[in-house]
């Protein structure tokens, strides 16, 4: 039987809510033990926003957050769009 290859790209566009309790929870302390680079709102949107969509987690699923009401962030819409491309 024959194989076929293809390289499969996902474009995925969401639109997220966060209540000030997440990007209050990156402090000091949480960044010495999960992310040193994780410093500003947008990196903390980048973050957790990103994690939730790659890892279809809820907010309490991430290291840091798990105190934190999965209400605390959620995806308000999320769209996206996959393109296959054979490999010859």
């Amino acid at each position: 039987m024959a194989r076929r290859r293809y390289a499969i790209t996902v474009t995925i566009r969401a639109e997220m809510e966060f209540d000030d309790a997440v990007f209050a929870q990156v402090d000091e302390d949480w960044r010495r033990q999960f992310y040193r680079n994780v410093r500003t709102p947008d990196d903390v949107a980048e973050h957790v926003g990103g994690a939730m969509i790659k890892l279809h987690s809820e907010l309490s699923g991430l290291d840091g957050f798990a105190d934190l009401p999965d209400s605390a962030a959620r995806i308000v819409k999320e769209e996206w769009e996959a393109e296959a491309e054979p490999i010859r």
